[in-house]
């Protein structure tokens, strides 16, 4: 009987063919991956519930990963951060079970992500060698669009080439309007070209010769493939890539690839009613803004349904990127709202990326005459296929007594405003209502490129209280890892929130009261703790003491004269 020593496990590990159900009727977990032991061979302890799977225990202690290939990753069998499990850099999603860690560069990979290239083969039209699949989104600049954004991509085996899984599934030929003819897609600038500084024809911008490029050779037309978006699209052939090759595993552990780890082939775009599930589940995590949600649900499949009416032949108009004002107080959830759009445009393929770019005037406007546009400029080539977010975007126009307007920031919006028709990226004008509302009425050319007014409300007593716990158990958050003492209920919060703050402290400051909330209340309970304190409840547990001295204190800074973060 086979018996090892590992170095996550105090007892001597014992090797079993097939592990039983435990007392409960559950097949138990695999302490590395986090999956059940339900069949293959499996090591257990005998003397606690300990289990890992046969591949799962002879892991490699040190790897080096494409994703981080400048220092080795380390096996941990647990978290190496104080509080919480920490996020992985390929997926995003926070660990459980064994990790590879950096603890020069706190990078750090799942078990999953790091070995997941083992799961099945392609065959590119582009590449000599095969290519693995990574589902899971990870910020990789792709070899095919010289782009770095989260997107599912292909890896090469053996050497280093990334490419997104929308640029591997792109078409060999396709027709594009406005040119009559069709652009074949090429893996490099053709040779011809090489020695001339090669523009695209939609954008004017400099062609790489490095990156993919769809063209028509015989007119010299080439077109980047970011900018394929802002025409219509016909599909002349099949997929470039194809699946060569598919592993089967014995076991659903971290190296083998049972069901859970087998892919379904691309089939496109998604359909609208995975995108609208995928907003809703977006939209769920939003607290209150329930009239809000409404509007952009029914936005959303005024969108989706237009698509259709397209393809029957039905004219809606020109399908370019929306512009939208986003009516409402600081803390309401606006920049949160404007990367959900720019996710829901991208999967739509109204926008080329999902980035939000945002600005406030210091971005936009210079100190001298002459100087404003060109920085106007740099931020809406920035945001070029994304969204250009400009909060406070009432101060570009300054109103004078009689009613005119003043100063370089008119510049600035005349600038943006320039750029509106041309469907290269969406342009989101946020701020308080009242000077929006007064701005929007004002300039009529501004209103006219508005396509859309999203309305913001003020969050709620209660609406503040749930904020505030969901702050503890969100990944990623200051405050993950904290918790609030049991008599601490949502009701119980919301009522100590109404009382020490008034409507109009409430309706200024929103979810920026929360955060303050947490500062001052996490500094009070380092103040009640000793510096030895070794109990890790007494270390992260927020009272309800704590909570009334941080309004006290927010209230005390506020009667002296301090603003709110907006």
């Amino acid at each position: 009987m086979k018996q090892i020593m590992h170095f996550s496990h105090d007892h001597p590990l014992i090797l079993k063919n097939q592990v039983q159900k435990l007392d409960g009727g559950a097949f138990p977990v695999c302490n590395c991956c986090s999956k059940q032991v339900s069949s293959g061979p499996a090591y257990r302890c005998e003397e606690c519930q300990y289990f890992m799977h046969k591949n799962c225990a002879e892991i490699p202690l040190e790897i080096t990963h494409p994703m981080h290939s400048y220092h080795k990753l380390r096996l941990l069998a647990k978290s190496p951060y104080n509080v919480g499990t920490g996020t992985c850099n390929a997926c995003s999603k926070g660990m459980s079970g064994f990790i590879y860690h950096c603890s020069i560069c706190y990078f750090d990979l799942d078990i999953h992500c790091a070995f997941l290239e083992r799961t099945k083969n392609y065959k590119h039209i582009s590449h000599d060698h095969p290519l693995t699949y990574h589902p899971r989104l990870a910020l990789i600049k792709c070899d095919a669009c010289g782009v770095a954004k989260p997107d599912g991509s292909f890896q090469c085996v053996e050497c280093p080439l990334w490419i997104h899984e929308n640029c591997a599934y792109l078409q060999t030929s396709i027709t594009f309007l406005p040119h009559i003819h069709s652009l074949a897609l090429s893996f490099r600038l053709p040779v011809a070209f090489l020695a001339y500084n090669v523009c695209c024809s939609v954008c004017q911008g400099r062609i790489d010769p490095g990156y993919w490029v769809y063209h028509c050779e015989s007119c010299k037309y080439f077109v980047h493939l970011k900018c394929m978006v802002t025409g219509t699209l016909k599909i002349e052939n099949q997929n470039s890539i194809q699946a060569i090759e598919s592993s089967n595993g014995s076991q659903g552990s971290a190296m083998g690839s049972g069901s859970s780890w087998q892919h379904q082939p691309h089939q496109g775009k998604k359909s609208d009613a995975v995108l609208m599930e995928e907003l809703e589940k977006e939209l769920s995590n939003i607290i209150g803004l329930e009239d809000l949600k409404e509007q952009l649900r029914t936005w959303a499949k005024g969108l989706l349904l237009d698509y259709r009416r397209q393809k029957l032949g039905i004219n809606v108009g020109a399908r370019k990127p929306p512009h939208m004002a986003f009516l409402g107080n600081p803390g309401t959830g606006k920049t949160t709202v404007a990367r959900i759009l720019g996710r829901l445009l991208h999967n739509l393929g109204v926008l080329s990326s999902d980035k939000v770019v945002e600005v406030q005037r210091t971005d936009l406007v210079a100190e001298y005459l002459g100087q404003t546009g060109p920085k106007t400029k740099a931020k809406i080539d920035e945001a070029e296929g994304g969204i250009l977010f400009v909060d406070e975007a009432y101060r570009l126009i300054v109103p004078t007594s009689s009613g005119h307007t003043q100063d370089l920031g008119l510049e600035a919006l005349e600038e943006i405003m320039s750029v509106m028709e041309g469907g290269k990226l969406s342009i989101i004008f946020a701020g308080y209502r009242e000077p929006m509302q007064r701005v929007l009425a004002s300039n009529e050319g501004f209103r006219r490129r508005i396509n859309t007014l999203f309305i913001f409300d003020n969050y709620s007593c209660e609406e503040l209280a749930k904020i505030l716990d969901k702050e503890m158990t969100k990944k990623g958050s200051k405050f993950f890892g904290f918790q609030l003492e049991p008599s601490c209920s949502i009701n119980v919060v919301a009522a100590l929130i109404k009382k020490m703050t008034t409507e109009e402290q409430r309706n200024k400051m929103n979810a920026g009261m929360v955060d303050q909330m947490l500062t001052k209340a996490r500094e009070n309970l380092d103040r009640r703790l000793p510096v030895d304190c070794a109990d890790k409840n007494l270390l992260v547990t927020i009272t309800f003491k704590d909570l009334e001295v941080s309004l006290e204190s927010l209230n005390k800074n506020q009667a002296i004269g301090f603003e709110s973060n907006k």
